[in-house]
């Protein structure tokens, strides 16, 4: 139950749940990248006066319970938290800009909602089951819409990597932009294939290398087919 707080002539319980999105929904919050933005949100916390209650990320969105009190207006709160949290994040991490197109990090809208006492600890429990829930999630909708399937000794793999089928198709869609507004052409499925070892030699990537190589050639031919119909659809480069 959130604490009651008492200000000059009034008495206040006031909490939000807020909640936005990595701009075009990459996923990019983890790793050192991840504690350095729950950092900054915390800094940004306390220079603003607001009590961060509960904070939780999941690669490409960020759910904050906040405690605030009546002066705080919900607009300023979140410019506060996302403005402040890009510019520095951006800073310390100059090359997060070459995944985010028009230098945003933050996409421009976001979700919130007041707390009662009873939403309040089905919140706190959404947060202390979101990591258990992200493996299975994972794996049984992830992995198999990228064609992934996996065995015993894969699954544990992948559920060290959560998030391993959407960096693949981040990654290449990347590529896949970055070739066809330089060329006017997309990128083949054995151009994908030829820059598999490269993507394996990354540290982030390692669990790769141990995935079956006939599961994951079938997936990047997905891949490559799936953009291919797309950018002949469209009649402007992206």
């Amino acid at each position: 139950m959130s604490d009651i707080h008492y200000g000059r002539g009034y008495v206040y319980s006031i909490q939000y749940h807020l909640v936005w999105c990595v701009k075009y929904r990459h996923d990019i919050l983890h790793g050192q990248i991840d504690t350095d933005v729950k950092t900054l949100l915390k800094q940004i916390a306390i220079d603003n006066d607001i009590q961060i209650v509960e904070m939780e990320s999941d690669q490409d969105h960020i759910h904050l319970l906040i405690d605030c009190k009546p002066q705080h207006y919900i607009p300023s709160i979140v410019k506060a938290f996302k403005g402040v949290s890009a510019r520095l994040l951006f800073k310390k991490h100059p090359e997060l800009k070459q995944h985010l197109w028009g230098g945003h990090l933050w996409n421009p809208s976001y979700f919130v909602a007041t707390v009662s006492e009873n939403t309040e600890e089905q919140i706190r429990s959404t947060f202390k089951i979101k990591k258990r829930n992200e493996v299975s999630y994972v794996l049984r909708h992830k992995a198999s819409s990228f064609r992934i399937y996996p065995n015993q000794a894969q699954q544990i793999l992948i559920a060290k990597t959560i998030g391993c089928s959407r960096f693949i198709f981040n990654h290449f869609l990347s590529l896949w932009n970055e070739t066809y507004r330089n060329t006017g052409k997309g990128l083949t499925y054995h151009a994908c294939a030829t820059m598999l070892p490269h993507i394996k030699k990354n540290e982030e990537t390692n669990w790769l290398k141990e995935v079956d190589s006939i599961a994951l050639q079938s997936s990047l031919k997905n891949l490559s087919n799936s953009f291919s119909r797309f950018f002949k659809k469209q009649t402007n480069k992206p």
